[in-house]
């Protein structure tokens, strides 16, 4: 009989050891939930005025002549970077792209991608030795204007990079000189935060 009650006072003590274990474990658990929960409600506020904040600076650039944004995307025709078949930035294209890089530098964090686009007419006979093709023309002058805009004040290299997609993403109809045009062109996508 006092075996019984030895163990039935074990039990017991075990049983309210386990009860305060469990409010403690489930109290700690229910911390590190609000913890969380407050971590997250920080983090999406910062992200709201990051997304206004690029709102803001795709507005700016969207007044600047000779430019059209689309999201976060800046459409520059090659135009008015280059002379026809060129790889040179133009001094048009200097002064639009001072106009856009002042601005820019006024985000530091965000990644810039600066994209080489063109039309779907082969490479003239007299430019193959420079260029194999379309990707390597657009590649080059996605570099020239990277080289271009790296000289700027403010310029951070880590937060630029270059692409030449050449003819294989076209946003018009190669079919018509209106949209070979369009074709024709270099956009500075304004990426992802470096922070």
């Amino acid at each position: 009989m006092k075996m019984k009650l030895v163990f039935i006072a074990l039990l017991g003590m075990f049983f309210l050891n386990s009860c305060t274990a469990h409010k403690e474990m489930v109290q700690s658990q229910q911390e590190k939930i609000a913890s969380l929960e407050q971590e997250v409600a920080r983090l999406k506020l910062i992200t709201e005025a990051k997304d206004l904040d690029l709102e803001a600076l795709m507005g700016k650039l969207d007044e600047i002549k000779n430019v059209s944004v689309k999201n976060n995307r800046v459409v520059l025709p090659n135009a008015i970077l280059f002379a026809s078949g060129g790889t040179r930035v133009s001094e048009e294209g200097k002064q639009i792209l001072d106009q856009l890089w002042d601005i820019l530098v006024t985000v530091p964090q965000r990644e810039i991608l600066i994209e080489g686009h063109t039309d779907n007419v082969p490479i003239a006979q007299k430019d193959l030795e420079k260029f194999k093709s379309n990707w390597e023309l657009s590649a080059t002058r996605s570099l020239s204007v990277l080289h271009y805009v790296s000289k700027h004040a403010n310029a951070n290299p880590a937060r630029l990079g270059a692409v030449g997609y050449g003819e294989f993403r076209p946003v018009g109809s190669n079919d018509t000189e209106e949209g070979r045009q369009l074709n024709r062109r270099v956009e500075l996508v304004i990426g992802r935060s470096l922070e």
